[in-house]
Parts: C-alpha cells; sequence; structure tokens
C-alpha cells in the first residue's frame, strides 16, 4: 500500500493524471482533489475500489508552503508510507487555459499569480531532491512509452484504462469541457496556446515573467530530452 502527493498547478492537468494514474493503484483509492488553501475544508473525497490508498491532489501548493503548513491543508487526512509527484506543464497552455476559464476581468491578477507558482514549480526540478517525481504532462499525453516508465518508477501496474477520462471536476476542460470524455487524447491539449492568440496571451509572452517562464521549461525540455515540446 502506498499514499500519494500531488503537486499540481490548476489548470495544468492534475485531474487527468490523476485519473490514469488511479486504476493503476491497487487496493482502491480515496481520492482528495484540489487540495488549496484557498479552500475552507480540503477532507472532501471520491472513494475509487476499496479505498486502501489514499491520493492527495495539491493545487496552486508550493512545496516549502506544504511542508509549513501540512497539518492545516491535510485537515485531518491520515497518510502512511508516501510518494511524492509533481505535474509540469507548458507555461503557454497553462495560461492559455485561465485565459480561457476566467472572466477578462480576472486575468491580469490570474496570469501574474499562475506565472510566479509555475516559476517556482520550475525551479523544483533544478534542486528537488530525488523522493519527488515529476511528471512532464505534455510528454505524458504523446508518449506511452513516457507512461510506461512513469508507472514502473512508481511501482505501480502499467494501463492506460484512465487515459481517456475527462471529469466533471472544475468544469473538465477549459477549451472543452466533458465534451470528450471517453477520447481525451483527441483534445488538442498541446496547442491551447495557439486557440488563445489575443492580446492577453501575446503580452504575457512577452513579459519578464514570461520569458523567465520560456527559458526554464525549454531548459526542463533539454534535460528531458523532449525539443519538440520547446518554446520557440
Amino acid at each position: 500500500m502506498s499514499d500519494f502527493i500531488v503537486f499540481g498547478i490548476r489548470r495544468g492537468g492534475n485531474h487527468a493524471i490523476a485519473q490514469w494514474l488511479i486504476p493503476q493503484i491497487a487496493g482502491g483509492v480515496k481520492y482528495y482533489h484540489a487540495v488549496s488553501p484557498e479552500r475552507k475544508e480540503n477532507n472532501r473525497f471520491t472513494t475509487y475500489g476499496e479505498s486502501g490508498n489514499t491520493y492527495v491532489g495539491l493545487e496552486n501548493v508550493r512545496v516549502s508552503e506544504f511542508s509549513e503548513n501540512k497539518e492545516e491543508l491535510l485537515d485531518g487526512i491520515e497518510l502512511g508510507e508516501v510518494k511524492t509527484i509533481m505535474i509540469l506543464r507548458n507555461p503557454w497552455n497553462v495560461i492559455a487555459s485561465h485565459v480561457q476559464w476566467k472572466s477578462p476581468k480576472l486575468l491580469y491578477l490570474r496570469k501574474k499569480m499562475v506565472g510566479g507558482l509555475l516559476s517556482d514549480y520550475y525551479n523544483e526540478y533544478d534542486v528537488a531532491d530525488k523522493d519527488i517525481n515529476f511528471i512532464i504532462y505534455d510528454k505524458w499525453f504523446k508518449d506511452i512509452n513516457y507512461r510506461k516508465q512513469i508507472s514502473e518508477k512508481l511501482g505501480l501496474e502499467f494501463s492506460d484504462e484512465g487515459l481517456q477520462t475527462v471529469v466533471r471536476i472544475g468544469g473538465g476542460s477549459s477549451f472543452d469541457g466533458i465534451k470528450y470524455n471517453g477520447n481525451a487524447q483527441e483534445m488538442d491539449v498541446l496547442s491551447r496556446y495557439k486557440q488563445v492568440d489575443n492580446y492577453s496571451m501575446n503580452e504575457f509572452k512577452k513579459s519578464e515573467i514570461g520569458q523567465q517562464l520560456k527559458n526554464k521549461w525549454n531548459h526542463i525540455c533539454d534535460l528531458e530530452e523532449i525539443k519538440e515540446l520547446k518554446i520557440i
């Protein structure tokens, strides 16, 4: 039996990866989703199977913040032996999903906040100890061999059973809702930024934080040997 703590940025593919991982976890799972300081109660969960394991999906939580406020964030959630995961996604696609998802009057603050979080998450890739298992969402989405490597590293029996699932949590995809539930691989998730080619998006790309994120993401792509996913 193993429990899972999963760090992810909102609109960063967290629920997609959870729906893929959970069917591979033997003994069933109690899934706490979108655990965040923004929520008053973080102990709401969905049960899959016998719930012998616990999966805590942290949303917009920095590693340092979790360490400092662990008891408050977990809100009574009990954990045993834990495997820690962090999900990283192309910054342009994360921001594009937020632009699509939120009302225009919130875009400036939302992009500024998300940009800072993304930067801190990318920094973890370079400085984190080996107890954190990184999942590069974009590579996960397109590469079955990479998904098999992830499962093996986490000690799971590989399955793509949940790969095509789009859940209603958070309204599903910012662009497609749950339209592609059962056919999730048909969604154009690797090019969302091309679908939000407007002033708001373009200004963010040219901003100082936008350029920093581009450089950090490309650095990760070089180390992961996924140059085709670099931002040009």
